[in-house]
């Protein structure tokens, strides 16, 4: 086999196009739709049950990226108010209320959350998180009947 051997200069050059257009494609910071494509049971490093979400994110602009997410157990507000807001958004509110979610019933789910973009730690790059899922605002019925504009106005 032949084979041109490359420098190390052309290597960190390699690299750092190689992450330009990697960050080109990826999902941009804000609001993106999500999709649940892989979910497991998972022990965290603090030895509690959590579950571990593949998330296939999609922005507006119809980037595309895989996020890791992790819906801790335990007992902390965190811990609930992530739970909490992640059944809020794709359905799940009456496993919630039940005390008892598996990684079962989050697979194939899908809804909206926030995506930031966390720095990259020891040497790793940056990457993206799920910051929040937002809180889904419904119209009170009583509104639904009420007229947008009001007709006795004269302009």
């Amino acid at each position: 086999m032949k084979f041109r051997i490359i420098t190390d200069a052309e290597i960190e050059r390699l690299k750092k196009e190689e992450e330009i257009e990697r960050l080109k494609k990826q999902v941009k910071e804000g609001l993106c739709q999500f999709l649940v494509i892989d979910s497991q049971d998972h022990i965290s490093k603090e030895n509690k049950e959590s579950i571990k979400l593949k998330l296939k994110a999609t922005d507006d602009e119809g980037h595309e990226s895989s996020i890791f997410e992790y819906l801790p157990g335990g007992d902390t507000i965190f811990s609930h108010h992530r739970r909490k807001s992640f059944c809020e958004q794709v359905g799940l509110m009456d496993k919630f209320n039940e005390g008892e979610l598996s990684a079962i019933d989050c697979l194939d789910r899908y809804g909206e959350c926030l995506v930031k973009v966390e720095k990259g730690k020891n040497g790793y790059p940056d990457s993206l998180k799920v910051h929040s899922y937002p809180h889904l605002i419904e119209k009170p019925s009583s509104l639904e009947d009420e007229p947008i504009f009001d007709d006795k106005m004269p302009f």
